[in-house]
């Protein structure tokens, strides 16, 4: 995923990698690609994640606002201004993995960003 980014024309300059982090890809719809963007520390430990919404007609970084501990992937397209992100709720903050919250985040794009809401 580090490689297609930076080697598209359209995604340039979008992402940088720096040490430690990693870009990874959560889910791809026909219009728009949902990106993550993971920070561990020297232990391999989670310390930040960020997730991105890219519209593939206007390439831009649009912030999903979500929890970083948890890893989401793209469930569902419902239209062409919301989608509903799932993870399987695994809490990687946590010490103890054997704890599960699994839920699902329904995403909102809006002119002011994507708002988000969980949903169950």
């Amino acid at each position: 995923m580090n490689e297609i980014i930076s080697l598209d024309e359209d995604y340039k300059n979008l992402f940088t990698v720096e040490g430690g982090k990693s870009v990874g890809n959560s889910g791809i719809a026909d219009d728009f690609v949902v990106v993550n963007y993971t920070v561990y520390d020297e232990n391999d430990g989670l310390k930040e994640r960020e997730y991105y919404y890219i519209n593939n007609e206007y390439p831009k970084k649009v912030i999903i606002p979500v929890e970083y501990n948890y890893h989401y992937n793209l469930k569902e397209v419902i239209n062409d201004n919301e989608f509903i992100l799932q993870t399987e709720g695994y809490d990687e903050a946590l010490d103890n993995v054997n704890m599960s919250s699994p839920h699902e985040i329904k995403c909102t794009i809006t002119s002011e960003g994507i708002l988000t809401e969980k949903i169950n």
